[in-house]
């Protein structure tokens, strides 16, 4: 068998007879150079990585096991209204960061969030459905009600959502001149996009349109 030396590339000639382990290692008649050199490379690269592994997982669990719990559990008790108030007041960031996203993302009247498109747009209401008021009270006391001015109606309070959700609502008043109080709402909500109604006296509203889920809708 011949093998050339790796190192200075001459031939060297190796014995095919006999015991491999009592040879010895062959080296190069000419250099001494070993004519076969020890595996390296990829093997030995993994090799050193999950050496590295284990020292990593020893040395954690080393520190885990060697950590002064009660001294955790005391600082615990001083400090854990601190610590709750701080993982409270940071989910709440999120919800309402995420919240503000999603509500600036999408069309002006969708949402429950209060912006001046909403309010600009049950105004335009108000002042379209404003005669039907008549209509709907005309019960009162049977005598009927005056025709509410559809310039006159000014907002009387607005409901907002609370943190985690409601609806948001537009409340509208006028008193006409034989002392009625006339009355609108315009809402918003997750479920009904928007639905204006007009209040009935002792009577359930009035629903003027909406606009809900899907197809179902009396568009304003």
């Amino acid at each position: 068998m011949i093998r050339k030396c790796p190192n200075c590339g001459k031939k060297n000639a190796l014995p095919l007879d006999g015991d491999p382990n009592k040879m010895g290692k062959p080296i190069c008649a000419h250099c001494k150079s070993p004519l076969f050199t020890e595996p390296t490379g990829q093997s030995n690269k993994i090799d050193s990585y999950f050496a590295d592994c284990e020292n990593l997982v020893r040395k954690t669990w080393t520190r885990i096991i060697s950590f002064d719990w009660e001294e955790l559990k005391s600082i615990l008790k001083i400090y854990w209204k601190r610590i709750l108030l701080i993982a409270v007041a940071s989910f709440l960031l999120l919800y309402l960061l995420n919240n503000d996203r999603m509500q600036n993302s999408r069309d002006p009247l969708d949402g429950i969030t209060v912006n001046a498109q909403k309010e600009s747009f049950c105004r335009r209401l108000v002042k379209r459905y404003s005669k039907y008021s008549q209509n709907v009270n005309s019960h009162w006391y049977g005598k009927g009600v005056l025709r509410p001015n559809p310039n006159n109606w000014h907002i009387a309070r607005i409901s907002k959502p609370g943190l985690f959700g409601g609806d948001l609502t537009y409340y509208f008043s006028q008193i006409t001149s034989d002392g009625f109080s006339h009355g609108a709402t315009c809402r918003f909500s997750e479920d009904i996009r928007y639905e204006f109604l007009i209040h009935s006296y002792g009577r359930p509203d009035a629903l003027m349109c909406y606009w809900g889920a899907g197809d179902n809708a009396d568009e304003c």
